[in-house]
């Protein structure tokens, strides 16, 4: 079949014939021929007819190896097309995924666009609720100012209250001065019930302070409780945020390992047609240089024997003119197969050259590969720091969620606390209270049993008095003492004042204490009282100063409780001792205790 293929030289055949029929006439007509001539003319006959075997073999050789190069074009035309548009379909689906992802990000960016403008809207419209709240804020300052200063004009009242009871206590205890006994009574009854009653104010101021100081806090631990809460929700909102965005993570975190899964099964098969190629590049070429080898070894065997030829075709020129007239033609057809020669090698240049663009492609095919290996290793790492922020965002999360718990369970212990604490003080409230109101009671019994006395006792200091003026009666007196006594008379009867003072109506009986003893006195005991005060007024104005002022100094340095009391200058008068500190709390009763002055 190959031979059919390769076209006859017709020089050729019509040379070999006409040596043929030369050889034949020559034998018939028995010309005589030389030796050499006849051995020449049979070389170059056998010459000619090897040229041609090994002519029409090489011919045959390269028609098949141009059948194969042709098949290896098309073969490299098809891989290089099918190359090019599997190329081409992944840079479209990576150009798709890119896509994709930049439309996310656009609305993402859009998202936290809008949430910027919402949260800056928030900021704004708490500027204004601030703005607003602004002039409340001021008027209750103002109010606080007018009750701060409202408390400070209290406390100077307190104090001027408390120089009036200093000066009244200098009075109260000049009448004691004058009082023997019913003094020391009165003055024991009095330190008892002054160290019940600082006790008493001390024990509830205490407890006053730390109620206040108790609601405070527990005011404070509301607003810590409330400020927490905000937290725990910010929290909760930062977390839902963060598990949406978890989510999405996740989505896109999938996408990208099932494209790169796509991808590294698409380098796979990249891989294994590069090496099916890369092996079919070197089996061709291992043919193409044993086909060049072939060639170059037929072009020195054509070459050699074209010249052995010319030499052979130059000896015959002298000796025959048919092989000269013959030359021509066979250099013609020499010449022709040059010519086709040269063809068919510039046709081997033409697909050596197409074998070299043919890798070159296959080298940017290559490096296009790298490339897009190099892009998935990129987005791997991508993928690698997403998975690692993730899992930054989910430990914070964590951490977050057990401080905010912590602090929840803070603020309910100390809520807890708090709250005993005020129940406990709840009920020590009540518990003062009815102590307050039981001591109330008993007060109040000791005030009317005070009173009873004091009427027995005014009845009998009239009885004396009756008694004084009969034996006044009986045994008139000298002129000088008559006239001392009368000089006397209002400083040997203070208690008379005070009986004058209830007389009138300005000290009420039901309001009186630390007056009289426990016992009531006997009429012994007034006269002695009576000649003990009388023996007091005797004495002379330089002893009643110095006793005085050692008093005053005594009574000085014995100051206590805050009373509201008159001057010294006005008359002797019952007044009422108030405790500041149950006046200044609404929880507490008030409680008074009445003194006399002279």
């Amino acid at each position: 079949m190959a031979s059919c293929l390769v076209p006859d030289f017709p020089a050729v055949m019509m040379a070999l014939e006409h040596l043929r029929e030369l050889d034949k006439h020559l034998s018939e007509e028995g010309v005589p021929f030389a030796p050499e001539a006849s051995l020449h003319l049979a070389e170059l006959t056998a010459n000619v007819s090897g040229l041609e075997a090994e002519r029409r073999a090489a011919r045959e050789h390269l028609e098949v190896a141009t059948i194969e190069n042709s098949k290896l074009r098309h073969r490299f035309n098809d891989t290089r097309a099918r190359v090019t548009e599997e190329i081409m379909a992944d840079v479209a689906a990576v150009r798709a995924s890119n896509a994709e992802e930049i439309e996310r990000l656009r609305g993402d960016i859009g998202a936290a666009c809008r949430l910027q403008e919402e949260t800056e809207e928030r900021v704004e419209a708490l500027l204004v609720h601030n703005q607003t709240l602004r002039p409340e804020r001021e008027k209750l300052k103002a109010e606080e100012d007018a009750a701060v200063a409202t408390l400070n004009d209290q406390l100077n009242l307190k104090y001027s209250l408390q120089m009036q009871l200093e000066e009244t206590q200098a009075l109260i205890e000049e009448l004691r001065s004058s009082m023997a006994a019913v003094q020391q009574e009165k003055v024991n009854l009095k330190e008892t019930m002054a160290r019940e009653r600082e006790a008493f104010a001390e024990k509830k101021e205490n407890l006053s302070r730390e109620l206040v100081q108790t609601t405070k806090d527990a005011l404070r631990q509301q607003v810590a409780v409330a400020r927490r809460r905000e937290e725990l929700e910010a929290a909760d909102r930062n977390k839902e945020d963060a598990s949406t965005l978890l989510g999405e993570l996740d989505f896109h975190r999938a996408r990208m390992e099932a494209s790169l899964k796509r991808l590294a099964a698409a380098r796979r098969q990249c891989g294994q047609r590069l090496e099916a190629e890369l092996q079919r590049q070197e089996e061709l070429r291992r043919e193409e240089e044993a086909l060049q080898r072939e060639r170059d070894r037929v072009a020195q065997a054509f070459l050699l024997a074209a010249g052995n030829l010319e030499q052979q075709m130059a000896n015959m020129e002298a000796k025959t003119e048919e092989v000269r007239a013959a030359k021509p033609l066979i250099l013609d057809a020499l010449a022709q197969a040059l010519s086709v020669f040269t063809q068919r090698q510039e046709e081997e240049g033409e697909a050596r050259a197409e074998h070299r663009q043919v890798r070159r492609q296959l080298g940017r095919s290559k490096r296009r590969l790298e490339e897009r290996v190099a892009s998935i290793v990129k987005h791997g790492k991508e993928i690698k720091e997403m998975e690692r922020q993730v899992q930054e965002l989910r430990q914070a999360d964590a951490i977050n969620r057990r401080v905010s718990q912590r602090n929840q369970e803070e603020a309910c212990g100390d809520l807890e606390a708090e709250k005993k604490s005020v129940c406990l003080l709840q009920e020590e409230k009540k518990r003062l209270c009815r102590l307050l109101e039981e001591r109330r009671r008993t007060q109040e019994a000791h005030a009317a049993d005070m009173s009873s006395r004091v009427s027995a006792t005014r009845r009998r200091h009239q009885e004396l008095l009756r008694e004084e003026a009969a034996l006044g009666r009986r045994e008139p007196r000298g002129a000088g003492e008559l006239e001392l006594h009368l000089a006397h008379v209002p400083r040997l009867s203070p208690v008379a004042r005070i009986f004058q003072d209830v007389n009138s109506g300005s000290l009420r009986p039901s309001r009186l204490s630390c007056l009289q003893a426990e016992s009531r006195p006997s009429g012994e005991a007034a006269k002695r009282r009576y000649t003990s005060s009388a023996g007091a007024a005797l004495k002379s104005p330089q002893t009643k100063m110095a006793s005085g002022g050692r008093g005053r100094a005594a009574r000085w340095r014995s100051r206590s409780q805050p009373c509201a009391l008159r001057s010294h200058s006005q008359p002797a008068r019952a007044f009422r001792c108030t405790d500041a500190t149950a006046r200044e709390r609404p929880l507490s009763r008030q409680r008074s205790v009445v003194t006399t002055a002279t």
